[in-house]
């Protein structure tokens, strides 16, 4: 969400709880923020995005560079104070960096520390015609699907780290993937081969195989999260008349991520595994 300086300057206050009453917190942040009147993100337990989404955030600030980028974000009343972690009372905790940084970092994240607009689906990329181009984020259900051990803690590139909870809960059976891990679909299979028939599911195997996906946190049941813009969720079943929650989608993301593979060399050196990209990187901002 881009943010005005012509819109009214709120306080923020540190929420107290991952639950019900994310508005309830007493003590101010000490920074505030430019947001509407009119716009609302609702508490746990009233979201329609289910009883304690994460309602992770990026602001780029009214200067048009600096992002501000977190987790857990609530605004219940019109024209009140707004809701962010305690932690971001801390200058190292508040996730800020430049739109022009490397996409990665500033937080938002908790599990890998990586960035809360970086790989989000936004509103438009579902619905049209145009590729996505760039890597998505899908979090899988960590218990089941992410590896620990002594030498291999459960996260790798570009994340910085796992779950707290993770010696004790990370139960996958492949080293290769892990917090941070990207993955991808081999440049042989087809959406047909694969039982893919809607539209946005062929623009979401497309991303899978030119960009890949990222793991950023542990959806913490047996499911895939798909991070989407709040947004693109009303969007996506305004248009395909089925929604995120459908039989027909989840069958869908549940064949696509069946038939990934590890990229196990993602790297600094060698983003997306190295080699020729079959798609070109992102142009440079002017």
């Amino acid at each position: 969400m881009k943010l005005s300086a012509s819109d009214p300057q709120r306080t923020v206050f540190a929420g107290t709880t991952f639950g019900p009453g994310r508005c309830g917190g007493t003590v101010a942040l000490p920074f505030t923020v430019n947001v509407p009147d009119a716009w609302l993100v609702l508490d746990a337990g009233s979201s329609p995005y289910g009883a304690t989404p994460n309602s992770k955030f990026a602001f780029l600030l009214p200067d048009g560079d600096e992002l501000l980028q977190a987790t857990t974000l609530a605004r219940c009343v019109t024209g009140g104070p707004v809701y962010m972690p305690d932690w971001m009372q801390w200058p190292n905790n508040q996730g800020r960096e430049s739109v022009r940084g490397d996409g990665i970092s500033g937080g938002g994240h908790g599990a890998s520390g990586m960035s809360a607009l970086g790989g989000t689906l936004r509103k438009g990329e579902l619905v049209g015609t145009t590729p996505i181009h760039h890597a998505i984020k899908i979090n899988p259900f960590g218990k089941a699907a992410l590896y620990y051990s002594a030498t291999i803690t459960g996260f790798r590139w570009p994340a910085k780290a796992a779950d707290g909870y993770a010696p004790g809960t990370y139960k996958g059976n492949d080293p290769n993937v892990v917090m941070g891990s990207l993955l991808a679909l081999e440049p042989a299979l087809t959406p047909a081969g694969l039982g893919i028939t809607t539209e946005p599911g062929k623009l979401l195997f497309a991303a899978m195989q030119d960009y890949g996906l990222c793991f950023t946190e542990d959806a913490a049941w047996d499911t895939w999260d798909l991070i989407v813009e709040r947004d693109a969720e009303v969007e996506f079943a305004s248009k395909w008349g089925f929604d995120m929650g459908s039989a027909t989608w989840r069958g869908e993301v549940n064949r696509l991520m069946q038939a990934l593979s590890a990229v196990t060399n993602n790297a600094p050196a060698s983003v997306g595994g190295g080699g020729t990209p079959r798609r070109p990187l992102a142009p440079p901002f002017e």
